[in-house]
């Protein structure tokens, strides 16, 4: 992980909540997870349930072309709050393109993405 990736980590520090919940490749996941105060998908093999279907959905999820929103929300049941992509990381489809997400930050290794989320959607 580079300085670059640390950046990116410490723009989520400082606007995540213990509410949030955020989405990366399971290699950046578990560092997020230490990083910050969110919930992270597939943080760790032995607090996330069901580790390992969690990993093949990341993994389904990010070597597509596209990555919709409704995609995001149907495989997470609407929970994911923000995306993080390092760009170095092998998992991603170097021509990857988000349908529905917002860029929130971006540098030359890390972009991170914001999902609009029902405000309604129960955390529990």
């Amino acid at each position: 992980m580079g300085n670059k990736d640390v950046q990116g980590f410490e723009w989520l520090k400082v606007r995540v909540t213990k509410n949030d919940v955020l989405l990366s490749s399971p290699d950046i996941a578990t560092r997020l997870a230490k990083y910050t105060d969110a919930q992270v998908v597939a943080g760790h093999h032995s607090v996330t349930p069901e580790y390992k279907k969690q990993k093949e959905k990341i993994h389904y999820l990010f070597t597509q072309n596209i990555i919709k929103k409704q995609s995001i929300d149907s495989l997470f049941d609407n929970r994911v709050s923000y995306v993080y992509i390092s760009k170095k990381d092998p998992i991603f489809n170097k021509e990857i393109s988000f349908s529905g997400l917002v860029r929130v930050y971006e540098n030359d290794s890390v972009e991170i993405y914001q999902n609009a989320i029902d405000q309604n959607v129960s955390w529990n």
